[in-house]
């Protein structure tokens, strides 16, 4: 039962994600969304089509009162009134929700043991339908003063408890199955859910961070999560496409009126406007919208869209360090003066072993440098990028390409970018760009070659990829290298 509070449960709690499961927020200490990750994780592909589920968490009030009258309960035959401060809903009116009713009230002995116990005393005989699990009972009871009860016919669970911890939290979420058995009869758990739950009841939250991930892998949630940001957006290329076809048509005719000597120049050029614009309105009725782009981004596993907004798109590249002019560098390493401009302290601090690392990257190639870069498209036509951005975990093994970080410089890959974005080719502009991520220009040696080197010489990520696919740090690299020199000079003995 890991007692700290897990507030980024990203992709789990992503706007326009999984919006027919809702959680809540558990706030001691910290502001815990792990209910949104669990149950979501559960139960979105198990709820009928057309039908939501919610968790509620809702404090009785600290208030002695409470004993006599648990649960806002007026008499037998209106057994529970939940109040959320804005409605409130009859228990008989519960259906796919589970509602935590936590007592925090302190001001006497066992005032949570009293509060269920009134609560057994009426429950039973007003609502028959409503039951009291006794394994899920005896197992909670164990960590803490608590009462479950459910309808399997309704798809819903009330659980009283005492004030909770965020350790009590989370095994809460352990057993969630067994609130809402009826869901899971045709679905039983698969071994990765199971995986997932029994992490919950470990001190660790690292385990259970682990297993949702690959939940999301198992699940395709990255997928779901691409076609949800990117929903609509090659059809808003097009019609910004037709806007400006559009345009293009009244200009043609304005001139028509004005130059009768160019007619027939003009009548071909609108009679090739009229073609493309139809073309564009086919592909909007008859084409699947974004599935070219969102497959594209899909089966790109080196790309990772960070955001959409209206006709902007921005998405983060990453790669390895492919493009560089090896006569550049053959040339460089000749210089004494150049490789002294690269020394460093640590374990680069030997000339020799900078050159031998140099060497087996640029001219030997056995291994790459992992890089990333972040690009911002707008399918009207502009183009850019962004220093010091802000990288997602998941480039946490990758060092930013220096260029682009540093100088916010797109060379000659601004060109080639905004030609594609302007003929509406958004899956070229993105090809162009990651080129550009994957390339470093060597001739600029002191602007950003140099300073590049004397920053993979320092880092201590694991940046550096095998052959085997293996990520290392550029200090094993080099250790690996004087490995493998060693047992070729004593094989030549």
């Amino acid at each position: 039962m890991f007692s700290r509070a897990l507030e980024n449960m990203s992709p789990w709690t992503d706007a326009g994600m999984f919006e027919n499961v809702s959680g809540c927020i558990f706030r001691d200490g910290g502001s815990d969304t792990t209910m949104y990750a669990t149950v979501r994780s559960l139960l979105s592909r198990r709820l009928p089509e057309g039908e939501s589920f919610a968790v509620k968490l809702i404090n009785l009030p600290d208030s002695g009162d409470v004993i006599n009258d648990p649960i806002t309960m007026i008499d037998g035959s209106v057994a529970l009134n939940i109040s959320d401060g804005v409605t409130r809903t009859s228990i008989d009116d519960l259906h796919n929700m589970i509602v935590i009713l936590q007592y925090r009230y302190t001001g006497m002995d066992d005032a949570a043991a009293k509060l269920i116990e009134s609560v057994d005393q009426r429950i039973g005989d007003a609502h028959p339908e409503w039951e009291k699990v006794d394994k899920t009972n005896t197992f909670l009871n164990q960590f803490m003063k608590i009462r479950v009860l459910i309808s399997k016919e309704r798809n819903a669970a009330v659980l009283i408890t005492e004030r909770l911890s965020m350790s009590m939290w989370h095994l809460i979420q352990s057993i969630i199955p067994t609130y809402v058995p009826e869901l899971f009869k045709d679905v039983p758990l698969d071994p990765k859910e199971k995986r997932m739950l029994k992490t919950m009841t470990a001190r660790s939250s690292s385990n259970y961070t682990r297993e949702l991930s690959e939940l999301e892998e198992f699940y395709d949630i990255r997928g779901k999560k691409i076609a949800a940001m990117i929903g609509g957006f090659e059809k808003r290329e097009r019609q910004n496409q037709i806007q400006r076809i559009d345009q293009e048509i009244a200009n043609i005719r304005n001139q028509m009126a004005d130059l009768m000597r160019s007619y027939r120049q003009k009548t071909e050029a609108l009679d090739d406007a009229n073609i493309r614009r139809n073309g564009m309105v086919y592909a909007i009725d008859n084409s699947d919208d974004d599935s070219g782009l969102i497959g594209f981004f899909q089966a790109n596993k080196m790309l990772d869209v960070m955001e959409v907004n209206g006709s902007r798109i921005t998405f983060v590249v990453r790669t390895a360090y492919e493009n560089f002019d090896q006569d550049a560098y053959e040339t460089y390493r000749e210089n004494e003066r150049f490789l002294d401009e690269t020394a460093v302290r640590g374990v680069f601090e030997r000339v020799e072993d900078r050159k031998r690392f140099m060497d087996a990257m640029f001219i030997d190639m056995k291994f790459k440098i992992l890089l990333c870069a972040v690009y911002h498209l707008d399918i009207r036509g502009h183009f850019d990028t962004t220093s010091g951005y802000m990288y997602p975990p998941n480039c946490g093994d990758y060092i930013p390409n220096y260029h682009l970080d540093h100088h916010h410089c797109l060379g000659n890959y601004m060109r080639v970018v905004t030609d594609y974005l302007q003929r509406g080719d958004t899956i070229g502009a993105i090809n162009a760009c990651i080129a550009s991520a994957k390339s470093i220009n060597i001739n600029e040696s002191g602007a950003t070659f140099i300073p590049f080197m004397k920053q993979v010489f320092t880092t201590s990520k694991k940046c550096i990829l095998l052959p085997n696919g293996e990520h290392v740090t550029p200090a094993k690299a080099l250790e690996l290298l004087k490995e493998e020199e060693g047992a070729t000079a004593h094989e030549a003995d």
